[in-house]
């Protein structure tokens, strides 16, 4: 029987070294998948900063396009093409008005009830 408990003494140890080198693996991969997501979404922090900086820098250009710069080549084309998105933009806008029974205020864009004399929104008289 001792011979017995020996071997089930041996073998559990076994176990549980195995069990304890499984578990140490298992918290050096973690610490490391941790470790790399925190690093992984500090980039990500940083690229949208990046996106952010893109944009304001667009935008910038397109305000001064708007207040009359001449620009040429892909400055220009982009600046036209913002144009056509908003008029775009101002065409499906009527379109929800016309579609609801509503008046959309030129001014500030909003939303006002068929018949109305002033905007709701900003006080733009409307034209009979």
């Amino acid at each position: 029987m001792s011979d017995f408990m020996n071997t089930l003494k041996d073998t559990a140890s076994k176990l549980f070294k195995g069990a304890e080198s499984v578990t140490k693996t298992t918290i050096k991969k973690t610490s490391e998948s941790v470790s790399t997501l925190k690093l992984n979404y500090s980039i990500k922090e940083v690229e949208n900063s990046i996106d952010s900086i893109y944009k304001d820098l667009g935008k910038m250009i397109y305000d001064e396009y708007k207040d009359g710069a001449e620009f040429t080549g892909v400055y220009l084309d982009n600046c036209q093409k913002i144009d056509e998105y908003y008029e775009e933009i101002e065409i499906l806008k009527t379109k929800i008005a016309e579609t609801n029974n509503k008046l959309l205020c030129p001014n500030c864009g909003k939303y006002n009830e068929a018949g109305a004399k002033f905007c709701s929104g900003c006080g733009q008289v409307f034209s009979e």
